[in-house]
């Protein structure tokens, strides 16, 4: 089978084959909540078990998602510090943004964690303690009680597990 790599305005793209179907491959990449809507250069080569590659590129367009606006949101100014939000961000990126592993650490469908009700949803843009609206919710918020258990989303293996000023434990 051909070996494929690409990457999206200069982002990696992690492709995997079909279970089903081993001439399928499918190709996933993150985009960024607050990229700007434009063109953006796509590079996918195909090499096959000889070496020979053939590269294609292309402009591929990232639009808009059509994201909802909290209201504005007042909270204790240690969680807006970029002193602290920062390496948290980056401890999760180098996280989320590594290699791939060749096997798949998870098993079967991601189901919801929770039973409660949905709070906030991801991209949400937002607005702290009266600045402007330059940040969204990196994740989705459940209401819930002590009695509400929160689960797994999916069997598999726990890659990160650690206290977190912003995100929480």
């Amino acid at each position: 089978p051909l070996t494929i790599t690409a990457t999206l305005n200069q982002t990696a793209i992690t492709f995997g084959r079909d279970a089903a179907d081993p001439l399928t491959a499918f190709g996933l990449v993150g985009v960024y909540r607050l990229t700007d809507p434009n063109l953006y250069p796509l590079t996918v080569t195909f090499t096959d078990t000889t070496g020979a590659a053939t590269t294609v590129s292309q402009s591929f367009p990232i639009r808009a998602g059509r994201y909802v606006v909290d209201p504005p949101l007042t909270v204790d100014p240690t969680t807006i510090d970029p002193a602290i939000v920062q390496p948290e961000f980056e401890r999760i990126r180098a996280i989320i943004t590594a290699p791939p592993t060749p096997e798949r650490l998870w098993n079967g469908p991601f189901l919801l964690p929770s039973v409660g009700i949905i709070r906030s949803v991801f991209g949400a843009l937002r607005s702290y303690n009266g600045g402007p609206y330059d940040s969204f919710h990196g994740g989705v918020d459940f209401s819930g009680a002590e009695d509400r258990p929160i689960t797994a989303p999916a069997p598999g293996i726990v890659v990160m597990t650690e206290p977190l000023t912003v995100r929480g434990n």
